[in-house]
């Protein structure tokens, strides 16, 4: 056992070793299932390093756990997701039916983990193939659109659309990207029609408010455009 409590299951797993790991477990040798020190079996290091093969082999052969959590209430399909592993996240829910609304210890889903991280095609994988709840959300009442709208992803913002859901300071995606600056971000949700302008959070201030009060003059020069434009529009 190494270092950090890994086996050599897992160092074979993490460096996408097929034969030596069904040499470990048929030999007696390894059992998949042992955890290292942070939690997580040879399972989490296959799915965090997109060896789907390995995760094949692991789950369909040797009925590896789907849902051992590591110590950050993580799942093989957490990492999988948090990484990009598309061909993985496909292996681990149509073969391992792994729960795809499953949080770790900070609420978030892999949606939110592919949101964050700026994976498109997986995000679309989980949420168009696999239903994943676009609508869930972590421990501080954000969803994958609020991580996605603060990382300045807006593909991911467009292909996540989910109007005006508040976080636990009452703040839409719109507020995110306004209050950070985030101009195209801002732009987009206001053009595309994904976003109600008017909603104020827990402390009083709409959207444009929130950039006005962080200082970040382009961002609200540009709502303040918009909303002019739109008012024109109903008025003309």
């Amino acid at each position: 056992m190494g270092n950090y409590g890994q086996t050599a299951m897992h160092l074979a797993a993490s460096h996408g070793q097929e034969e030596t790991v069904r040499v470990l477990i048929n030999t007696g040798k390894a059992e998949p299932n042992v955890q290292a020190h942070d939690g997580q079996t040879a399972l989490h290091l296959a799915a965090m390093e997109g060896y789907d093969a390995i995760a094949r082999i692991l789950v369909a052969e040797f009925g590896a756990s789907i849902e051992t959590r590591d110590d950050d209430g993580r799942t093989p399909l957490h990492l999988a997701a948090h990484n990009g592993k598309d061909a993985t996240v496909r292996v681990l829910i149509t073969l391992g039916k792994a729960d795809v609304g499953a949080k770790d210890d900070h609420g978030q889903t892999a949606l939110h983990l592919a949101a964050v991280r700026g994976w498109l095609s997986t995000t679309s994988l989980l949420f168009t193939e696999f239903q994943a709840d676009v609508d869930a959300k972590d421990n501080y009442g954000q969803t994958a659109l609020h991580l996605a709208t603060y990382d300045n992803h807006e593909a991911i913002v467009r292909s996540l659309f989910s109007k005006d859901v508040q976080d636990n300071y009452g703040w839409t995606p719109l507020h995110l990207a306004a209050g950070n600056g985030l101009e195209s971000a801002a732009r987009m949700l206001m053009t595309e029609g994904m976003a109600n302008t008017e909603i104020k959070d827990h402390y009083g201030l709409t959207a444009w408010q929130f950039a006005v009060q962080n200082g970040h003059k382009i961002t609200a020069s540009t709502m303040e455009e918009l909303l002019r434009a739109k008012q024109d529009s109903i008025v003309a």
